[in-house]
Order: structure tokens, then C-alpha cells, then sequence
């Protein structure tokens, strides 16, 4: 019969070589070195912010992750937001491409993450792009919208409404202005050192009306039931 000493040793290397079997599988097999290498290499040019990343996020990405929508509250028109990340973590980790979720996400290797959810994927092109202009810090050229992050509900249509100063209108002009809005677009031909043109006569008139609503020409009897009309508010 094998002594209690010689059982515990067997067990002993049993259970050391079981755990360096473990290490040596977990090391061949992680995540991210399966992910690296499943994903296109970096391009080996340098790659411009404005021509070849700006237009893979407008056209890929933006819709869903903009100034207007940000899904899972992840934005990527703004550096400092996009550097932040979302309710998922932070996407972009600058100077580790294969670490940054964002590549991950784009290259389909996410599942039921895969970016973006609708339209073309991304081509291995596009993302290799993408790893090197991460790889490189993952830059926003200094012109790029940068600032503190904006309300996106901040919209002039959301606003209440205010009745703003009426422009001030010359002696010399004020037979011009009929209403208010004539004053506001006669400051403006003004600012532009423009002078407003001269008013159209009753057969143009009705011309634009029809052509502007319907965008077909008056009949000629209305035409001349219109010119013959002396009623100041006939238009």
C-alpha cells in the first residue's frame, strides 16, 4: 500500500500541474489577445483626424452617438465626452487600440454590441484606421468641437419665446415698412449697404402667389380680376 506521505505528494503534483495548465491556457486563449488578433493591424500611414476619421464617425456613427442622440449615453462629436465613455464603460483608451472597446465594437467582435447596428460595417480599412489614430492619442484637431459638454436639448425651438426690439427705421425709409418683419429685412439690406427693391407690380404679384402655393400660373381671367382688384390688401 502507497504511504500517506507519497498520496499527499502525488496529489500535490497533480494539483500543480493541473493550475500551470490552467495559466498556460488562460495566457494562449484571453480575450484580448484573441481580439488582436482577429483585428486588422494599425495602418501603417499616419492618419488625418479630418480626412479619414471625422467622415467614418459621420457616417457610421453620429446618427446614433451625436449632439442630437447619444444611445447608452456614449457621444463621440466631442473629444472630452468621447475620451469619457458611456453607461458601458469608456470606449476609447488613446494609445491602446486593442484595449479600446470602440475598435472591438466596429470590428463585430462584440456580440450583440456590434457597431453599427444598421447599415455597412465598418471596412478592415476604416478600422485600421481607426487603430492607428487611437494607437496615436487619439487627437481632435484644435478647430474640432472640444468644449464643455453641451445640453443637447439646448435648442432655439425648445426656448421660450420672446418678442425681440423692432429696428429702428430711417425718415427717409419709413414708407417702405408696412409690418414689423419689412423693418427687421430692411435692417438687414442696410447692414449690407443694400437698397430694397422696387415693389413689383399686381400682375408679378399674383404670378408669385400661385407659383409659391400651387406652383402652377394663374389663370388669365384671375390674372386680370387680381390686376383690376384696387383693394390695398387684395395680395
Amino acid at each position: 500500500m502507497c504511504s500517506t506521505n507519497t498520496l499527499l505528494l502525488n496529489g500535490i503534483s497533480i494539483v500543480r500541474w493541473v493550475l500551470a495548465s490552467t495559466l498556460v491556457c488562460i495566457s494562449a486563449y484571453s480575450p484580448l489577445t484573441t481580439f488582436a488578433a482577429e483585428l486588422p493591424a494599425p495602418a501603417a500611414a499616419e492618419v488625418n483626424f479630418d480626412s479619414d476619421i471625422r467622415p467614418i464617425f459621420e457616417r457610421s456613427c453620429l446618427s446614433c452617438h451625436g449632439a442630437e442622440k447619444q444611445r447608452s449615453g456614449f457621444r463621440l462629436d466631442q473629444r472630452s465626452p468621447a475620451l469619457k465613455g458611456g453607461e458601458l464603460g469608456v470606449a476609447i483608451v488613446p494609445g491602446k487600440s486593442a484595449e479600446s472597446p470602440l475598435i472591438r465594437m466596429v470590428a463585430g467582435l462584440e456580440s450583440g454590441l456590434e457597431m453599427p447596428p444598421k447599415g455597412d460595417p465598418l471596412t478592415p480599412d476604416e478600422i485600421a484606421k481607426l487603430r492607428r489614430w487611437i494607437d496615436d492619442g487619439a487627437h481632435w484637431p484644435s478647430d474640432s468641437t472640444e468644449g464643455e459638454d453641451t445640453d443637447p436639448t439646448d435648442w432655439w425651438s425648445l426656448k421660450p419665446l420672446s418678442l425681440p426690439a423692432v429696428p429702428k427705421v430711417a425718415d427717409t425709409q419709413i414708407e417702405w415698412v408696412r409690418n414689423p418683419i419689412d423693418a427687421f429685412v430692411l435692417s438687414h439690406l442696410n447692414e449690407a449697404g443694400l437698397k430694397p427693391s422696387p415693389e413689383a407690380d399686381r400682375r408679378t404679384l399674383i404670378r408669385r402667389v400661385y407659383f409659391d402655393l400651387i406652383g402652377l400660373p394663374p389663370a388669365p381671367e384671375v390674372v386680370d380680376e387680381f390686376v383690376k382688384d384696387t383693394d390695398p390688401q387684395a395680395y
